[in-house]
């Protein structure tokens, strides 16, 4: 039973046995070899189940950047599609025409579904398993298109057209919304990363000292102690002035004869 291309990339063909054995191997291999050479036992189980789950990552990220690049040269195709109707091909032949013409993966998915109409495939059929390999909206709203377009009648060409036209604008809108919330998404990263950085930092400054942990043997609470010690003194000498002078202000309010008031400044 091989993988179908609307659960993973269409390019990649391997059995869903082969990935389980793949997986399998990958979990055992990883587990014990982490195992004989990492002393902490509850290690080795979380790198065999990180590394079982590299052929499916793997899958899942073929499968993304495929359909991405058709997302991107999709209306390319329509406006193939569009400039063939209106030249008088059939939508068959325009089909034909973009499949010969189009780029991967655009070109072997309307090859595919060319194929499958021409070998006798209802084109309504041909074009839901074409919607089934590529689960996009834009795949939806074009076969959607076509199919009312054949029951109803309409100008197909202007309809593909502005399909295009609108698949063009939302990657428009996506890329500025992508630019514009560009300095949020890396302060993110950096927030995420900070806590790991510093950790990392205090555990390379509390290497060597052991398991009796001295105040001052930590780099911040020493200096911390140093400049305390260093400011101790001017301190107490200005809190002195400041009650003193506190002092002489409190009596120079309580004085009720004025002259008594500027002699108490003096």
């Amino acid at each position: 039973y091989e993988i179908r291309p609307r659960d993973w990339s269409s390019d990649v063909c391997s059995s869903d046995l082969a990935i389980v054995i793949l997986s399998a191997t990958l979990a055992i291999g990883t587990g014990l070899l982490t195992y004989l050479f990492v002393p902490r036992w509850w290690i080795a189980p979380l790198v065999a189940g990180i590394a079982a789950t590299i052929p499916t990552l793997f899958l899942m990220n073929r499968r993304g950047s495929r359909l991405r690049k058709f997302e991107e040269q999709f209306p390319e195709a329509l406006d193939m599609l569009a400039r063939a109707l209106r030249a008088g091909h059939a939508f068959q032949t325009a089909l034909g025409m973009g499949a010969d013409e189009l780029k991967e993966p655009v070109g072997p998915e309307f090859r595919k579904t060319f194929d499958q109409q021409n070998f006798g495939l209802p084109l309504r059929d041909a074009l839901t398993q074409l919607s089934e390999r590529v689960p996009l909206m834009d795949v939806r709203f074009f076969v959607t298109a076509v199919m009312i377009q054949r029951e109803t009648g309409g100008n197909l060409s202007e309809i593909l057209e502005n399909l295009a036209h609108v698949v063009r604008e939302r990657f428009k809108i996506l890329r500025q919304v992508r630019v514009h919330t560009a300095h949020g998404r890396f302060t993110a990263f950096v927030l995420l990363a900070l806590p790991a950085a510093l950790a990392e930092a205090v555990a390379e400054e509390w290497r060597g000292v052991g398991e009796t942990l001295d105040p001052r043997a930590m780099p911040l609470t020493g200096l911390a102690n140093a400049a305390i010690d260093r400011i101790a003194p001017d301190t107490a000498t200005f809190a002195a002035g400041l009650a003193a002078y506190g002092e002489t202000d409190l009596l120079c309010y309580r004085a009720e004869d004025p002259d008594e008031i500027g002699r108490a400044h003096v």
